[in-house]
């Protein structure tokens, strides 16, 4: 997840587990953004309250990593020669949202 500016306070709320108040880390110029990664995110979501200091509207923009190409429409299988790149994204299928809060 991408803000356009850090929030003064950030609660992430996983399902059955305790939620937790995350520490955010200010960069040196005012308003600016932060990246928020996590990871084995279940079906039914992570819940995030985020407070900020201004009431202006603030775009998040939420990426979906899922490992695996499968089920794509059009997409059609490599050459068997052809491995994947030894990058994070490599076989993955990205899905992106931008909202404005």
């Amino acid at each position: 997840m991408d803000l356009e500016r850090a929030p003064e306070e950030l609660v992430i709320a996983y399902p059955g587990l305790p939620e937790r108040t995350a520490e955010v880390q200010r960069g040196a110029s005012e308003g600016q953004g932060l990246h928020l990664s996590l990871s084995a995110v279940p079906e039914e979501g992570v819940e995030l309250r985020m407070r900020f200091d201004t009431e202006e509207e603030v775009e998040v923009r939420v990426t979906d990593r899922t490992h695996g190409l499968e089920g794509l429409p059009g997409r059609s299988a490599p050459p068997g020669d052809v491995g994947p790149w030894v990058l994070s994204d490599s076989h993955s299928t990205l899905v992106t949202r931008a909202v404005r809060i």
